[in-house]
């Protein structure tokens, strides 16, 4: 990650700190998130006036009123910080140059993909600023921690009504390979999704998700892992018989909301799994749609051959990305 600093002597106004330029950020950043060296994305941070940042405030969120930080992405490889010192300073936190870090952190979350939208513990907005601080703080290590790893996006919807139905296939697909290292999911909110880890021996780190959004909202959890690391995506395919599967590189399905809703977070530099779930045209007139057919769990017989693609896919998973 590289950082450019722009109009400091707006900075010096309210802190007299000579230090702070990009060497410096950069060190912060490596300090406290060391994997920060490895995320190809360069990032300007802007100092400007209270009068300023209410201008961009109202022309980027549609809001007339001043405010401590604004970011966003000019190009997927580069992203903009606007702060305002006076805001800070004036702000219960504001002491110490410390809280403009804390600022660039959030900033730096949202080039990143991650839209908070006021709900770091869950559903509820944070009361406590110093807690979300750290909140946040935690959430973008979680992040930098795969910068250099292999991040595979399982698609499927929650809850059980949707065990063992077509759509699940992703699920699926992550489930078991879970299983294969014995590793078990934990819930990470802030993200949106639940993940399984597992640390490599080479030092990089796998990390199994399954979105928690229901399937329509896939790429909410999918953008957290698309620049710092190798996005493998896990779904279901109509167009591909069932006990089969394929690998590709930017070829997707014609109709796939999850899918569709990935490639309007991040584009469509990601590798594909197309988990086979077509069974044959009169098992899918029988239900008289595609999307009824998904959503309809499958008999044991159809299982069978959905786990046994799945189990073959993830050995030609884990050959394709060397994981022994």
């Amino acid at each position: 990650m590289q950082f450019r600093v722009f109009q400091k002597e707006i900075l010096r106004e309210y802190y007299s700190n000579e230090n702070f330029n990009p060497e410096a950020i950069r060190d912060f950043f490596c300090n406290e998130f060391e994997e920060s060296r490895d995320v190809k994305i360069r990032v300007n941070v802007i100092f400007v006036g209270l009068e300023e940042i209410a201008r961009i405030n109202k022309d980027f969120r549609g809001k007339q009123e001043a405010t401590d930080v604004i970011s966003f992405n000019l190009t997927p490889e580069l992203g903009e910080i606007y702060i305002s010192p006076e805001f800070i300073k004036n702000s219960e936190y504001g002491s110490s140059i410390q809280e403009v870090y804390r600022m660039i952190v959030h900033g730096v979350l949202h080039i990143l993909g991650h839209e908070h939208d006021g709900k770091y513990c869950g559903d509820k907005e944070v009361e406590n600023e110093e807690k979300m601080f750290q909140i946040q703080e935690s959430a973008l290590k979680y992040i930098m921690e795969n910068s250099l790893n292999i991040n595979i996006v399982g698609l499927g919807n929650v809850g059980d009504e949707y065990f063992d139905t077509p759509h699940n296939a992703g699920f699926i697909f992550c489930e078991r390979l879970a299983n294969r290292f014995g590793v078990s999911f934990s819930t990470q909110k802030a993200l949106d999704c639940s993940v399984a880890k597992v640390n490599l021996e080479d030092g990089r780190r796998l990390s199994i998700v399954k979105p928690t959004t229901m399937m329509n909202l896939s790429g909410q959890a999918a953008r957290h892992f698309a620049k710092v690391g190798k996005l493998v995506l896990a779904y279901d395919d109509l167009d591909v018989d069932l006990g089969k599967y394929k690998y590709t590189q930017g070829k997707t399905p014609k109709v796939h909301n999850g899918v569709n809703d990935v490639i309007n977070h991040v584009g469509k530099g990601f590798e594909s799994l197309k988990l086979g779930v077509h069974d044959n045209d009169s098992k899918l007139r029988e239900f008289g749609s595609g999307q009824k057919y998904l959503l309809t769990r499958m008999t044991q017989d159809q299982l069978i051959l959905l786990y046994e693609a799945v189990d073959e896919a993830i050995e030609e998973f884990l050959s394709r990305f060397e994981i022994l």
